[in-house]
């Protein structure tokens, strides 16, 4: 697929925001926003944009104001606060709606770490204008790191907060980084000791996405599950949290490619239903002439808004090998549990691969998951040594 791209730029308060555009051939197009993290820029995360491209929407990274000091907009990292970066989302907002080829309906906000809070904050104030919300690792920390005085490598007391907070540098830092590190402000700080980051975001009543490692060193992703358990008690099942295994702040190598597998499910219209949690119990190989045959029977647990379940006795993926090609995966098996109106149920999943993917296939008893029966779903999957973790996916009305 052809892709365009091409510099932005739109004002914020006289300030001037520089970003970059990212897009295919074409009109009507959905667009895809996405706000880097603290101290970061939006050349960070170009590759989330040209990803999304390359699946046919159109992408915008930029650089807030004054969001490092490697910031290409206008501003200064000391006046950078969470509430002026939602100001200049609200501009690229503003601006990225009124552009002739996009759809101005069809508009998604992505955030990493601080930039996923910001989109967060402006989803929720602008729910009319967000068709969807993704999340990356979002720092909803913030506010009640405010309220501790100790933010990453800002420390301070906070009762009397001092005009600029120099961090606290390691001194194995590598100098670049080092060299990139500069003082925050007081505002930064205050204007976030008043906020319940949890009930702020909440209001946003649309689809939302969170991804986050659940070995995050800077935000515990306890913090994706308090967001998530306040998303649905506004509005239930709305959320999906992955949590990707060993992961910590921002993706690397398998970790990004697999959450770019979710996002791109998600803005497709798909909803993880089930997210089976594999532990492989055994491996059993026999030759059938050409063939090798590997049965490997697994256990596991399903733990989604939707239903709760363990994995029954007798479930193995059954594979047939010709030399190093694969003919034919064949995942069978059946989850015990209840749905999420607490009534017990069951579900069967078959999935298979005969060389062009997965497809899974779904029937349970429940009538809450009814909409199971019969419908098309996706499948994506987390890999890990003592088993994978199988997300499926299907498309229905929240």
């Amino acid at each position: 697929m052809e892709m365009l791209t091409q510099d932005f730029s739109c004002i914020r308060e006289g300030l001037t925001i520089r970003g970059r555009e990212y897009r295919p051939a074409g009109e009507k197009l959905p667009a895809v926003i996405i706000s880097h993290g603290f101290m970061g820029t939006g050349s960070d995360i170009a590759g989330y944009a040209q990803q999304l491209a390359q699946w046919g929407s159109a992408a915008y990274v930029y650089d807030f104001c004054g969001g490092s000091t490697r910031s290409t907009s206008d501003g200064r990292f000391q006046d950078m606060t969470v509430l002026t970066e939602l100001r200049d989302l609200e501009a690229v907002v503003e601006y990225v709606s009124g552009l002739p080829y996009i759809d101005g309906e069809r508009l998604i906000l992505m955030g990493c770490s601080q930039g996923g809070f910001v989109s967060a904050l402006c989803a929720a104030a602008h729910p009319e204008r967000v068709e969807r919300l993704v999340l990356f690792y979002p720092a909803l920390c913030i506010p009640e790191d405010a309220r501790r005085g100790n933010m990453l490598m800002y420390s301070f007391d906070p009762e009397n907060v001092p005009e600029l907070i120099h961090p606290e540098i390691p001194a194995d830092l590598p100098p670049e980084i080092a060299g990139s590190m500069g003082p925050i402000g007081r505002e930064y700080v205050t204007s976030m000791q008043r906020v319940d980051a949890f009930s702020s975001i909440a209001a946003y009543p649309g689809p939302v996405l969170i991804v986050h490692g659940d070995s995050d060193s800077a935000v515990n992703v306890v913090n994706s599950r308090r967001a998530q358990a306040a998303y649905h008690s506004v509005r239930p099942l709305r959320c999906q949290l992955a949590e990707i295994t060993g992961a910590n702040h921002g993706f690397r190598g398998a970790e990004d490619v697999h959450a770019m597998e979710l996002v791109r499910e998600f803005i497709r219209g798909g909803t993880n239903v089930l997210s089976v949690d594999v532990v492989l119990t055994g491996l059993d190989r026999e030759e059938q002439g050409e063939e090798t045959v590997l049965t490997i029977p697994f256990g596991g647990v399903i733990r989604t808004p939707f239903f709760t379940g363990m994995v029954q006795p007798g479930a193995a993926d059954i594979q047939r090998w010709r030399g190093t090609q694969a003919i034919r995966l064949c995942a069978d098996y059946v989850v015990k549990g209840t749905d999420y109106t607490g009534a017990p149920c069951q579900v069967h999943i078959v999935n298979t691969d005969t060389g062009n993917g997965w497809h899974p296939t779904v029937t349970t008893d429940s009538k809450a998951l009814d909409f199971l029966n019969g419908a098309v779903c996706t499948e994506s999957l987390e890999p890990r040594r003592v088993g994978p973790v199988v997300r499926i996916f299907a498309k229905l009305s929240l």
